[in-house]
């Protein structure tokens, strides 16, 4: 990509001349709060915690930045007309939902594809320490941040806010200035080509009403979760299938592992086992709405009911009283086929490995906190809905975001094991949003929070793994 800089002096080529394109002293701190803050509920009690991470000085090229990125060296006139390099500014895309810079979008490239972006983002700027306002400029429309960390958009109380990137070519341009107001010559300006692409996307895609959404999952849901089967080491595993329906092999998916609870298994297949509002609800994850704004494969393993004791988790002893249990060293069949059958969809279509979510009711509650406490590096979050835990196994997946929800008036799971088990990865420096409806028993949790939840959807697929994978770059 061309980069055109604004009071160009001279450029420094640094294949060429040698000149570093790495920033030669820190850049502004940068500090958000961990992935589980992000995306307040609504209603409930809801409680979270956030650390602080700082992009201060990062340099990484990772996911779509590295050679043609957005960044660049400017150039300024020092006295007696003499060209001095500037420091440079370097673009990364910022995370609404989870307050941060998006792992592996460190420094953007020229391309970037819809389908692999969260739901939710805009651009940060990392500028020279002097710096203390960035004017953006997307297109005809310029916005100025005069406080850190720049962004091109924030609404009236300082918090990012959502650019609405159209498909195509944007022409962006980010100048730092001393100056609070963004006034005088800047210190170094950015002047880009950057491109959204559509791959895997529908381009004439119009929302539709609820009751369309709704219509169409009277008569589609069926056929579009398809039945098959797994075979793997310890049996076979019915399962069904979500596939986006513009899906595109160019492009990396998300994928949604969802755990249906006990009175689901068996070896039928049954529609039952995806009767959760999840997928039947207003906000369905499957309805042509959500799968526009949250394109990803979805997949609904059946656990056996051969034996009857046999479920997601595996333990020794008694459940406890206190919504606890003691793991077992070895996971169950169901759990083995379950780990076995993503690897497998990970080898026949493109997935995302950075962005492999985990969800679970009652028992599939149980599953989520087994499951991530097994294989903390295949998830990159867990939503566990009224299930037992195993408290010792919390410095496992610390690394992991979890939002819980639990009915206060739970007849069948004791709430107390979702209050500790929460308590706990946060006290323990973890991320873990808690919601709690008071007087809701077990069912009508589920029911609530996958339909009225507006914020849970794009929570779940603002989170990206921070250790299992990096974007791809996009040429």
């Amino acid at each position: 990509m061309r980069w055109r800089l604004w009071s160009l002096v001279t450029l420094c080529l640094s294949s060429a001349l040698g000149c570093s394109s790495e920033p030669q002293s820190p850049h502004v701190a940068v500090a958000t709060p961990t992935a589980g803050a992000g995306g307040s509920p609504s209603e409930g009690t809801t409680a979270g915690t956030g650390g602080a991470e700082s992009i201060a000085g990062s340099t990484s090229t990772g996911g779509s930045g590295g050679s043609g990125g957005a960044s660049g060296a400017g150039v300024v006139i020092a006295a007696g007309g003499q060209a001095a390099m500037a420091e440079p500014i370097q673009l990364g895309l910022y995370n609404v939902v989870s307050a941060r810079i998006e792992p592996g979008y460190e420094t953007l490239g020229p391309a970037l594809q819809r389908v692999e972006l969260p739901p939710r983002f805009t651009l940060a700027a990392r500028v020279p320490m002097a710096t203390r306002a960035v004017r953006f400029s997307i297109d005809d429309t310029t916005r100025i941040d005069s406080q850190a960390p720049f962004r091109y958009d924030e609404d009236a109380s300082g918090q990012a806010t959502p650019w609405a990137a159209a498909i195509g070519v944007h022409h962006v341009t980010a100048a730092a200035y001393a100056d609070a107001a963004a006034q005088g010559p800047p210190l170094t300006q950015l002047d880009v080509q950057l491109e959204v692409r559509g791959a895997g996307m529908d381009a004439g895609f119009t929302p539709t009403s609820a009751a369309i959404n709704s219509q169409w999952l009277s008569a589609h849901l069926n056929d579009v979760m398809q039945a098959k089967t797994f075979t793997g080491s310890v049996g076979t595993m019915p399962y069904r299938l979500y596939t986006p329906e513009k899906y595109d092999a160019s492009v990396a998916y998300p994928l949604l592992v969802f755990l249906h609870g006990r009175g689901e298994r068996g070896v039928d297949n049954r529609v039952a086992i995806f009767g959760s509002q999840l997928f039947h609800g207003p906000l369905s994850i499957v309805s042509p709405n959500e799968q526009h704004d949250f394109p990803s494969f979805v997949v609904v393993p059946q656990c056996s009911d051969m034996p009857d004791t046999q479920e997601w988790a595996h333990w020794v002893g008694s459940l406890g009283k206190d919504g606890s249990y003691q793991q077992a060293p070895d996971p169950s069949p169901a759990a083995v086929l379950v780990k076995e059958l993503i690897a497998s969809i990970q080898r026949a279509e493109h997935i995302d490995k950075g962005r492999i979510y985990l969800a679970g009711e009652s028992m599939g509650g149980f599953g989520t906190w087994e499951f991530t406490t097994r294989w903390p590096e295949i998830f990159a979050a867990g939503v566990p809905m009224a299930g037992y835990s195993d408290r010792s196994k919390v410095s496992l997946i610390l690394k992991i975001p979890f939002w819980v929800f639990h009915g206060g008036a739970d007849g069948t799971n004791p709430v107390a094991g979702s209050r500790a088990m929460t308590k706990a990865i946060n006290d323990a420096g973890g991320s873990a949003k808690y919601t709690e409806y008071p007087g809701l028993d077990h069912a009508p949790t589920f029911n609530r929070a996958w339909s009225q939840e507006a914020e849970l959807l794009p929570w779940i697929y603002s989170q990206r793994s921070t250790t299992s994978a990096t974007p791809a770059p996009t040429q």
